[in-house]
């Protein structure tokens, strides 16, 4: 699904969701914002530096990092190892070979910070493939951390999960915006309107409301196209 004069301004500190029915362009944004696709008309910005044309690989270490709907970690390693392959890749020449990364005393810390803000200690020689799917889930969120960003892409964070996981996973996403600009894709409607500073609904690649979470709930466009209608994100 294409988007069309899809127009975000996400202010700093911001939690910033963005909800509509199947194929509304939702991923497709992301996919713009971090430089998978190229947009035909528009710029994107971050902090008034344009990056529309910059690649992908690139967008990180400009101040964006993000997770996907489907989890993106290294199964064979460990919690610890997954993070610290993640702070190396950021912080660090990863690829030095005349020094391991795990004699890197400062890659070392930022990962037991990491480990900590996580609540993994007691998991940490864990191997990624048998935790839990939210404990997955959180450390792919903890990998897309380890940029350091200014903005967080969270693309269904709470996918596959249970209540008390899904409200434990949306209290850290809230947590983590003392620190940084999120944009959030859920289909957490609930949870959406108890968390979102912001609330923008796409349809059919355009946007069709943006407002606080009381002003989306009494929007009748939003409750014909979605909250009405569809209930999935």
């Amino acid at each position: 699904m294409a988007v069309d004069e899809v127009d975000l301004a996400i202010q700093e500190n911001e939690l910033h969701s963005v909800i509509g029915p199947n194929g509304a362009g939702k991923t497709t944004l992301f996919n713009l914002l971090m430089g998978v696709y190229e947009p035909t008309a528009g710029r994107i910005e971050i902090e008034g530096t344009d990056i529309t044309t910059e690649p992908v690989h690139k967008r990180p270490y400009l101040g964006i990092s993000r997770s996907y709907q489907i989890s993106n970690i290294y199964p064979s390693l460990t919690v610890f190892e997954n993070l610290q392959t993640a702070v190396g890749t950021f912080h660090g020449n990863y690829y030095d070979m005349l020094r391991p990364i795990s004699s890197n005393d400062t890659l070392t810390e930022k990962t037991e910070q990491l480990i900590s803000r996580l609540g993994f200690e007691d998991r940490r020689e864990t191997a990624a493939s048998a935790l839990s799917h939210g404990d997955k889930r959180h450390l792919e969120i903890g990998m897309a951390l380890a940029a350091e960003p200014q903005l967080l892409l969270l693309d269904e964070p709470t996918a596959g999960m249970g209540t008390k996981e899904t409200n434990e996973t949306m209290d850290f996403i809230e947590e983590l915006t003392d620190e940084m600009a999120v944009v959030l894709v859920e289909h957490n409607i609930e949870e959406v309107m108890r968390v979102s500073d912001v609330i923008t609904v796409l349809e059919l690649g355009r946007v069709i409301a943006d407002g606080d979470p009381e002003t989306i709930k009494a929007d009748e466009r939003v409750q014909r196209a979605y909250l009405g209608g569809d209930q999935h994100a």
